[in-house]
């Protein structure tokens, strides 16, 4: 047998080749053993073939699945395929900036342990992976590797980083997270039937992943707990009204009262009157209660006298002083409809000052008010109203405590979106006996049980609390299935942004939800529910849901109005909410010659006006004018600056949004983009631009941003058609990194929609999964994408396919079972 001709390899030929990629056990001769016979032919043709196999997989794209074959093959550790493959691209690329000698940007890659998951140099790792995938590093001034070398990197970094099992994919953990303000008012109207938005005065919610319902980001703050009370007393009243409604306080604070003689405070320097207007729930006794005080002068304290609607109540000495008031509880009568207590003052003095006296000045102080009731007047009965509809009337003989859990038992289910626990009524019933028994009417003392419902975790918060189904098994990963219920739940939060309905609570009860999860997916998409999915997904993938809020120069723009931002929003809408219910296949969002205007925006793109000025219709676009999204006025808006554009703001826009590969941030310590060239002479946006880029610090991001910024450059800042800036010709001209040529809006969005398409898509399925599961995504998720993108592109790559696809996945419907819940956790789905 021959040896190697490298005269350092003591190992013999054969055995030098399969060992240095695949570390199994040698089948042919070894060091000190008789040479083996020489293998057949056929041997030595499979073993080629498997070798060239395996160097294909280790070079394919960094999104490629993984055959089934390779996961019984014993793969090499990552040192040896570093050692033999990894260190020499490093040794060529890299190392010279950025060893321990040079340290460029205060990063050494030899310093750096093994990128492995549990690495501690996971984090650099991950930011050489984003660098080199975007075409970051190297820097364009340098060698740049051949494109197989940078794909077979990128693959084996991202493998290594990220290991996941694309025959067990994992379905993470199953978040629990509040309602926030947008799902809190459809849950209430949907359920109750109400007009009224409760949610008005919540805190805005954060955004974490482009959406704002993402579980990490939606804390309880003491302020939007005690909001919840508010709309939860609000909520109730309207649902179940009581003509005489269980006492409240309503504060009066000082600087609401009209009449006073100082800024900032009530106060009187003189015989006049101070006002509050109040409109009480119902007519009935009311406690006032004021703090007042006085400078005091004169051998007498300072006297007020406090009226209702100029009817005296009574007259009280305010003989406090300011540090020490003194505080006067007073009853009032108060009718029904609006009102006015008057306080006035009533005694004043002023006294100047002598060679004996100083002077004495008697002035009055109201440092506090609120108002407690209604309260029954004595001998008055307290008035019953009708019930509303739904609370069934008590059978002869029955309990007060059994009227109340059968009243509740039919609205619990729907107000939890699951079939409540027998001790969780019974503790709601309990509360609205003992509210009746305390002097509550009926209809008061329900309000209290819906309180307590709306105000409970059952309510606030979706999410499975505990395992329901178990088992399927993987060799690592265990999934347990969601419950019906909570899949319910998470089917109609994600295309109705609001509570499940009775049918789909019907067939989670009888556990046939998930056999017929695709037409109940279908249905939920005709329903005009779904409109609140289009305006949240969309508004907020797109960047547009507070187009109506921008505020571009006036002086500029002067046809900027609120209801042009509005057509320019409901575009972008109608044109989205196209592709829901017509089978065109997604690429079309960024390719159509066709959007949807009014009058106001056929007019402001100098398209035909529709007869109607208010209604929407489709628009045929003039050829190599505008095509897809890239050509719609609230996106090239919402990009833009309010006195320019912005080819920075609109190429990271469709970096991010469009092909999810976002830029990095900028280094600190950049300087702005300079107005004027050298000697002051203006020159075109992209001439700054490019005098900024010749920063070396700024140029390799920019490299990626501004070809395609510039290719949108023929829209100005709110998206009109122009051909020059500054009185020079504009250039969209430009080569993308990854090598396409581009010469107008219109090829750009052909190119992205083509030979970027599965960035595109990706991209798209990443978003849309994210959406629906409040969550975002973590390597691990890389399967269940991969598998959303392939069964979407089996039907057409359409949007409806893509929902589909989405609900059918094991992401959607099942939970990880190595996580179960604490009991903080589990007794969320407990209380009431």
């Amino acid at each position: 047998m021959g040896r190697c001709k490298n005269t350092r390899c003591r190992l013999p030929r054969r055995s030098r080749v399969i060992p240095s990629i695949f570390p199994i056990q040698r089948s042919f001769a070894s060091v000190g053993k008789p040479e083996a016979p020489r293998p057949s032919f056929l041997m030595r043709l499979f073993a080629t073939a498997l070798l060239l196999a395996f160097c294909a997989i280790l070079g394919g794209a960094a999104h490629q699945t993984w055959p089934d074959w390779w996961w019984h093959v014993r793969a090499p550790s990552p040192e040896v395929v570093f050692n033999r493959r990894i260190q020499p691209f490093l040794n060529r690329t890299c190392y010279e900036c950025h060893d321990s000698g040079s340290r460029k940007g205060d990063f050494a890659l030899d310093r750096l342990s093994l990128p492995v998951p549990q690495s501690d140099s996971r984090e650099a790792w991950e930011r050489v992976l984003r660098h080199v995938s975007n075409n970051l590093m190297p820097p364009a001034d340098a060698t740049q590797p051949a494109p197989a070398e940078r794909a077979e990197f990128i693959t084996w970094l991202d493998r290594t980083l990220h290991p996941v099992d694309p025959r067990n994919p994992d379905p993470g953990r199953v978040v629990i997270r509040r309602l926030n303000r947008e799902e809190y008012k459809n849950t209430v109207q949907d359920l109750f039937g109400i007009t009224f938005n409760p949610a008005e005065s919540f805190p805005d919610d954060d955004s974490g992943h482009g959406f704002d319902h993402i579980a990490s980001v939606l804390s309880v703050s003491p302020l939007l707990f005690e909001r919840y009370l508010t709309a939860a007393e609000q909520v109730a009243a309207a649902v179940i009204p009581d003509p005489m409604p269980p006492p409240r306080i309503f504060v009066a604070p000082p600087e609401k009262w009209t009449g006073s003689n100082s800024e900032g405070e009530a106060a009187l320097f003189s015989n006049t009157v101070l006002t509050f207007k109040i409109t009480p729930p119902a007519a009935g006794r009311y406690r006032l209660t004021v703090r007042v005080a006085q400078d005091a002068a004169g051998n007498e304290a300072a006297r007020f006298s406090v009226k209702v609607d100029d009817k005296p109540i009574t007259e009280l000495a305010a003989d406090g002083t300011r540090r020490r008031p003194r505080q006067h509880k007073i009853e009032v009568d108060l009718p029904a409809g609006p009102s006015r207590i008057q306080i006035a003052f009533l005694n004043d003095f002023y006294a100047e000052p002598t060679a004996t006296t100083k002077q004495q000045d008697r002035n009055f102080y109201l440092q506090d008010a609120s108002l407690e009731g209604p309260y029954l007047v004595p001998g008055q009965t307290r008035p019953e109203g009708p019930l509303p509809s739904w609370v069934a009337a008590p059978k002869p003989g029955e309990n007060r405590f059994d009227w109340y859990a059968r009243v509740l038992t039919p609205l619990v289910p729907r107000a939890y979106r699951r079939p409540p626990k027998p001790s969780e009524i019974d503790r709601l019933a309990f509360l609205a006996e003992r509210s009746e028994k305390s002097g509550d009417s009926p209809a008061a003392a329900l309000q209290v049980a819906l309180q307590a419902i709306l105000t409970s975790p059952g309510f606030l918060f979706i999410g499975e609390t505990s395992a329901i189904s178990s088992s399927v098994s993987g060799d690592k990963i265990q999934r347990q299935s969601l419950s019906e219920h909570a899949i319910a739940s998470r089917l109609a939060y994600f295309l109705w942004n609001g509570p499940p309905d009775e049918r789909l609570l019907q067939l989670a009860d009888r556990g046939e939800l998930k056999s017929h999860l695709a037409e109940e997916t279908k249905r939920l998409l005709a329903d005009a529910r779904s409109r609140r999915f289009v305006q949240n997904f969309a508004g907020q993938w797109l960047e547009v849901r507070n187009l109506p809020l921008r505020t571009p120069d006036p002086k500029l723009y002067p046809e900027w109005s609120p209801a042009l931002a509005a057509s320019m929003k409901e575009e972008i809408l109608r044109f989205f909410s196209d592709f829901l219910t017509n089978d065109r296949p997604l690429t079309e969002l960024l390719t159509a010659d066709y959007t949807f205007v009014d009058a106001r925006l056929a007019r402001f793109y100098g398209l035909p006006v529709p007869a109607s000025e208010t209604a929407f219709v489709r628009t045929q676009l003039p050829a190599d004018r505008r095509a897809g999204l890239l050509g719609q006025a609230g996106i090239l808006t919402v990009t833009s600056y309010p006195n320019r554009t912005s080819p920075v703001l609109r190429g990271k826009f469709v970096l991010d949004k469009i092909l999810g590969t976002p830029p990095p941030p900028p280094p600190p310590n950049i300087p702005s983009l300079a107005e004027h060239a050298g000697g002051g002479q203006p020159q075109t946006l992209r001439g700054r631009l490019e005098l900024h880029r010749s920063n070396p610090s700024c140029a390799s991001c920019h490299a990626l941003i501004d070809p395609i910024g510039f290719a949108l450059e023929n829209y100005d800042s709110l998206g009109r058609r122009r051909e020059t800036d500054g009185g020079q010709p504009i250039d969209s001209s430009g080569k993308l990194v990854t090598g396409e040529a581009v010469n107008s809006p219109v090829s750009l969005s052909h190119i992205l929609a083509n030979a970027r398409q599965d960035e595109f898509n990706r991209n798209f399925a990443r978003t849309l999964l994210t959406y629906a599961l409040g969550r975002g995504l973590d390597y691990y998720d890389r399967p269940t994408v991969d598998t959303i993108v392939t069964t979407a592109a089996n039907h057409g790559s359409t949007l409806p396919a893509y929902i589909d696809a989405v609900v059918a996945s094991i992401a959607f419907q099942n939970q990880r079972a190595d996580t179960p819940a604490t009991p903080q956790v589990a007794a969320l789905s407990r209380q009431p």
